[in-house]
Order: C-alpha cells, then structure tokens, then sequence
C-alpha cells in the first residue's frame, strides 16, 4: 500500500511520478491518494460572481499541477493502474453533530452530483 495525502499535486513530473509508484507496488498493491479540487464549480463561481480571484492564492500557488477526476484517473491507467475507487464527496468528512455541519454536508453531496468537489480521492490498484 502507498498513501498520498495531499502530495501529488506537489510533483513536477506527474506522469513519471505515476509510473514510479506503479513499479513501487506489489501485484495487486494498492495506490491510495488525495488531491485537491481546486477551481471546482464553486470556486469558479464565487470568483465570477462575488469577484474573489482564486487562480493564484497561497492555497494554489505552490502546486505545480491542478486535478480533475478524469485526468488523474487518466493518468493512473497509463501508467498500468486500474481505478477500484475514484470520488470527490463522502460524508464522513462532515460533522453531522450540528445544523451547519448537516448542511454544508447537504450542499456539497448536492455539488458532488456534478462532479464538483472540494477534493479527489481515489484507490488504484496495480494489476497481478
């Protein structure tokens, strides 16, 4: 197993990086990782409509690439992985003790319907 919590969106040679750990992973070894969603939808939006210029802010500008589901699962495949997961909302990432938490629970599932998200999660698995 090979656990990346917010780190590939750091790499300066994605592609390699994704061939690397596939050579790193045993038959059937499993790729866990997570990346950020940045210029989602709502991010997108709320520049647009409320004027907040989001494309350079000190949470983006140290990542040297920016993900969407479809091309990072892209980029696993190429390099000899299979998706076994691939999401941008789970629930169990808010708190569900209070209204706010119910709701912005709420809002993002919504979002998630889309596409959108605040992050990417996905499992790869080497094929054995």
């Amino acid at each position: 197993l090979i656990h990346l919590n917010h780190v590939y969106e750091h790499v300066i040679s994605p592609r390699a990086v994704a061939i690397k750990l596939g050579s790193l992973l045993a038959d059937d070894g499993l790729l866990y990782i997570e990346v950020p969603f940045e210029f989602n939808l709502v991010e997108r939006f709320k520049s647009k409509f409320f004027g907040r210029n989001y494309q350079f802010n000190h949470h983006s500008i140290h990542h040297t690439v920016f993900y969407r589901p479809k091309n990072l699962n892209k980029l696993f495949l190429d390099a000899g992985l299979e998706v076994v997961k691939s999401e941008v909302f789970h629930w169990r990432r808010y708190p569900t003790q209070n209204f706010s938490g119910k709701l912005k629970g709420l809002l993002w599932w919504l979002i998630s319907l889309s596409g959108q998200g605040l992050y990417i999660e996905a499992i790869y698995r080497k094929k054995g």
